[in-house]
């Protein structure tokens, strides 16, 4: 290869590399956006106790966004690291990986339309159900980061040896997640929601270790995931006592 060649790789490496990082920082500022109404819904719920400490008004807000900028960093840093490690960024892939999640959540929201505005408000509540536009934001950042996970795991899919189980287990998660949505809010059979939630539960966390022993990163994406749905999963039982 002469010395032309070499450069011309080089630079359309690098070309590669500048447009996946802003790729990056337009879906980490975006799930940040998003993220920042649910903080303030976490403060003014669960207050951090000051311990005889005179804080500012704000203060533990701030704590709280600091703790997920740094994990929103992180990731974004562990992502750019691998781009300029001259790993191939399949544009394709990772828009298809994004898409089908985001479809499965467009999908679960017109099941969701009508209750939502109808027989959901009638429902007796917990003091701790948070308010409907906290949902659409929330499931929007974990649907993007399911994507990203799948992308992940879909670069290291020539090393894995069952690929076909590690994408049907990924799918039954998300078809089991659209199924809750049906089952809750088109069906409105609240205690069939609840055994559904729990193995849907069971189901995502499989798949979330199942992702960590392929790549680290990818495991790690799924927490977020796993912490909400177990409080969709407390959420539930409680509507259903009261119900």
């Amino acid at each position: 290869m002469t010395w032309q060649q070499n450069t011309k790789t080089d630079k359309k490496r690098l070309s590669f590399t500048i447009l996946y990082n802003l790729d990056l920082q337009l879906c980490f500022f975006y799930i940040f956006a998003q993220i920042v109404p649910v903080v303030q819904w976490i403060e003014l719920w669960f207050p951090v106790p000051s311990m005889g400490v005179r804080i500012p008004p704000g203060a533990h807000f701030q704590q709280k966004l600091s703790i997920l900028t740094a994990f929103v960093d992180y990731t974004g840093i562990k992502l750019i690291l691998m781009a300029a490690q001259n790993k191939p960024f399949h544009i394709g892939a990772f828009l298809l990986n994004l898409a089908i999640p985001l479809a499965i959540g467009a999908l679960g929201g017109l099941l969701t339309a009508t209750s939502v505005k109808t027989w959901y408000p009638t429902l007796i509540k917990p003091s701790f159900n948070p308010p409907n536009t906290i949902f659409p934001p929330v499931w929007t950042s974990l649907f993007i980061l399911m994507g990203i996970s799948a992308y992940l795991v879909w670069r290291k899919r020539e090393q894995i040896a069952h690929f076909p189980r590690t994408l049907a287990l990924y799918f039954i998660q998300l078809i089991l997640n659209l199924m809750w949505s049906f089952i809750f809010f088109y069906a409105r059979e609240i205690g069939m929601a609840l055994i559904e939630i729990f193995i849907l539960l069971a189901v995502i966390i499989t798949n979330a270790r199942v992702f960590y022993k392929i790549d680290k990163l990818a495991g790690l994406l799924f927490i977020p995931y796993i912490l909400w749905v177990s409080f969709a999963a407390l959420l539930t039982y409680s509507i259903y006592t009261l119900n």
